[in-house]
């Protein structure tokens, strides 16, 4: 399998088990294939630094997962930073630094251009779902077990510091990534339900319900201010796409 693919110019980048592939966007064919310590799928990042082509991407499990840096051209490594904990979350870009969660419930802020650490924050609980950033701020969806609860937790990006934390109670531990439309934020909770929150504060804005669960690997669309978010079938449903808007 492969990891959802990201496109830098006429490039597409995605991770399989244990390489990192590069196709020609129009033609398919492969151009860049570099090797990667086995680990979890998740999105790389892929961007024109220092005058190079670059993919951040997560590798390894347990112990030795790590965050990888590589030049899509040389295939030179550029640099390789530790995590604590297997990462699923794909790598977030904002400006010149880059962001992923990992399942001992750290958040890690990352130099884009060196790789040094610029903050770690961590919390009660596993942290799969894909991060966002906008306004100043670290979303992150937090799946605590030995609460079951799900938490949408805020962090400063300059300091890695919590600004809130909301919960709708202890209804389990599955939930989506958030998406950013205008001064809200959207994710699903394990009560089959999207909550709108004010990116400000946390405060509550609305609670629409789905039929179905949704996975935490998946991230809602924004489109035209609307929320576009699929569920799970199961025995209740046979599965749907919603266009929520996001007022």
């Amino acid at each position: 399998g492969l990891s959802n693919p990201v496109i830098l110019g006429d490039l597409v980048v995605a991770v399989g088990s244990t390489l990192l592939y590069g196709l020609d966007l129009a033609t398919g064919e492969i151009e860049v294939e570099l090797d990667r310590d086995e680990g979890p799928l998740a999105t790389p990042v892929a961007v024109e630094a220092d005058g190079r082509r670059v993919a951040v991407f997560t590798e390894g499990e347990g112990g030795d997962a790590s965050l990888a840096a590589v030049d899509l051209d040389g295939g030179d490594q550029v640099w390789t930073a530790p995590l604590e904990a297997d990462s699923r979350t794909g790598v977030t870009q904002e400006g010149d630094r880059v962001f992923v969660g990992d399942r001992s419930g750290r958040v890690y802020a990352f130099d884009l251009a060196t790789g040094d650490a610029l903050w770690v924050h961590r919390d009660a609980g596993d942290i799969d779902a894909p991060l966002a950033v906008a306004d100043g701020l670290v979303l992150a969806m937090v799946a605590d077990r030995s609460e079951t609860e799900t938490r949408l937790v805020a962090l400063d990006v300059e300091t890695g510091r919590p600004r809130w934390t909301t919960s709708p109670g202890r209804l389990g531990v599955i939930g989506s990534g958030p998406t950013v439309i205008g001064d809200r934020v959207l994710a699903t909770f394990p009560d089959r339900a999207v909550r709108a929150y004010d990116l400000a504060d946390g405060g509550l804005v609305w609670t629409s319900p789905l039929r179905g669960f949704v996975p935490a690997v998946t991230t809602g669309a924004a489109v035209d201010g609307d929320l576009l978010i699929p569920d799970l079938a199961d025995r209740a449903s046979p599965g749907a796409l919603y266009r929520l808007d996001g007022d």
